[in-house]
């Protein structure tokens, strides 16, 4: 009988034992349900669908970005700026960016030309450029337009200086003919 009731007892015991596992891996199950309940069908599509959206517009964001460093070679400082969003799955995308470049003035007319072409050329260089990409190209059309109206200012003083020379050298030659004239006179 103590046999038997030993073989009972441990039958007993495993029933328990059975029953508490079966019953925990229920409440995991139970927990896990709670945590992050069932989706519907259509639920999970409409995530599906957002999820596919955000790759799609951090495909177009990270490849906008390189066109403008593609372009701007060594008037970029640094690299890239991404703003993210967490998508549905937890990972995150990047839906805005942007890049540093360097806008200031060349240290000459003919620099600060050259340097304004570069700056326009990478803001613009995206398939589809930003307000702000506007913004930078237009601030660089009128930098290149102030140096060019610089250089022609320049040159034009150039061209004072070099007819005022000129004139300087005519006058200079007219009068030593005249004096030359006169000492011929004198000696006539």
């Amino acid at each position: 009988m103590i046999q038997g009731f030993g073989s009972s007892s441990t039958y007993s015991n495993l029933n328990v034992s059975f029953n508490r596992a079966s019953h925990n891996k229920t409440s995991e199950k139970q927990i896990k349900a709670s945590a992050k309940p069932e989706k519907s069908p259509e639920e999970e599509k409409a995530e599906q669908i957002q999820v596919d959206k955000l790759k799609q517009r951090d495909r177009e964001v990270r490849a906008h970005e390189q066109a403008h460093i593609s372009a701007g070679g060594s008037l970029v400082r640094g690299g890239p700026t991404f703003e993210y969003q967490y998508g549905p799955d937890g990972k995150k995308y990047a839906i805005g960016g942007h890049v540093n470049i360097d806008t200031s003035p060349g240290n000459t007319p003919e620099e600060t030309i050259q340097k304004a072409e570069r700056i326009a050329n990478a803001a613009l260089a995206a398939g589809d450029p930003s307000g702000q990409d506007r913004a930078v190209a237009s601030s660089a059309s009128k930098m290149k337009l102030d140096a060019q109206r610089e250089l022609q200012l320049e040159k034009q003083e150039e061209l004072k200086v070099s007819q005022s020379d000129k004139q300087k050298s005519a006058d200079d030659s007219y009068l030593s003919e005249i004096n030359i004239g006169k000492l011929v006179n004198f000696s006539a």
